[in-house]
């Protein structure tokens, strides 16, 4: 499998889960996100459909709740999903206005609309791939302007110094 998919997300959002909505991730989120992130999409569908599912889920939830320390797990889930959507950093977006939609609907329209992708594709494109692809044609429209290597090493560089100098003065206070 290709890692988190644009489908993953569209089905966290239907099933309303807590690591897409926003809301405090209790213990069957994380149990229900996982499994749905751990196979394609489609399948995690198929499967939650069936009438096995309902006993598995509460079993594997006991036994999660007993042998897993799910702070660490619900936090680590967290930074996969961060992680799989992290995009490059924007030094300027023009015509900037604020997008209410689900990530998972803006990718779809841009893939399918925009680019020419079957519906099929953009469900089951990875997630990273598609805002790749949706960062670069905004940039090519001019709506974007991404910071180059050595822009972002300088700002790096001046962070650093700027924690140094902030350090040094609350010495000199103290």
């Amino acid at each position: 499998m290709a890692g988190l998919q644009v489908g993953h997300l569209r089905f966290m959002h239907e099933l309303e889960s807590a690591f897409v909505t926003g809301a405090d991730a209790q213990t069957d989120d994380l149990i229900l996100a996982v499994l749905i992130c751990s196979m394609d999409w489609k399948d995690a569908r198929r499967h939650l459909g069936r009438w096995y599912m309902r006993p598995v889920m509460r079993l594997w939830g006991w036994r999660c709740r007993k042998k897993c320390n799910l702070v660490y797990e619900g936090a680590t889930f967290r930074k996969y999903l961060s992680d799989s959507m992290e995009a490059k950093k924007v030094k300027r977006a023009n015509g900037g206005k604020s997008l209410h939609s689900p990530l998972h609907q803006r990718l779809y329209l841009m893939l399918v609309e925009d680019l020419g992708h079957s519906p099929t594709d953009a469900w089951d494109m990875p997630v990273r791939e598609a805002i790749d692809l949706w960062m670069a044609r905004a940039e090519k429209q001019g709506a974007l302007e991404f910071w180059s290597d050595r822009e972002l090493a300088h700002w790096e560089w001046h962070k650093q110094k700027n924690a140094e100098f902030l350090a040094q003065q609350e010495s000199r206070v103290e």
